[in-house]
């Protein structure tokens, strides 16, 4: 599928302390569901401006040709003017190609963070790495990489 989106660019390094830009891409899901519009362009994302200021947990997933895309790791129903959430599996079908490869590893990387917040190994709580893109556990040392199986 990454070979399907060019020549578009996909940059998933990892940036600590990033913030959202009020047009920075936000991807939320619900279940299985993910907030987004659909109409004759395709699929479209919802922007960081359409979401009211306050302690919503933001993090940085990657950028794709330019724009920022943010996870909101919340799962409260949001009500956004001419959005909806739809069921993953328009991954497969939608267009345009790139935003759906861009939503799939959100997806991946969104799953990866809710499932590893304890350790595989000790079963204590895990933390955020300082340094890159991954979980640390506190009490045994256990390192966790996400996995993106596109």
């Amino acid at each position: 599928m990454i070979q399907d989106i060019e020549p578009k660019h996909l940059y998933n390094e990892w940036k600590k302390n990033a913030v959202p830009k009020k047009s920075s891409a936000v991807v939320q899901f619900r279940g299985q569901d993910l907030l987004c519009r659909i109409d004759d362009n395709g699929l479209k994302l919802p922007s960081r401006a359409m979401f009211p200021d306050g302690d919503e947990r933001f993090t940085y997933l990657f950028e794709l040709d330019g724009r920022e895309y943010y996870l909101l790791f919340d799962e409260n129903e949001r009500a956004l003017d001419g959005y909806s959430y739809r069921n993953i599996g328009l991954f497969r079908t939608e267009k345009p190609k790139e935003l759906a490869y861009a939503a799939v590893s959100a997806w991946h990387l969104c799953c990866w963070d809710r499932d590893t917040r304890f350790c595989g190994r000790c079963g204590h709580e895990t933390e955020d790495s300082k340094t890159e893109r991954a979980v640390v556990c506190p009490f045994c040392g256990q390192t966790e990489y996400p996995k993106i199986c596109p």
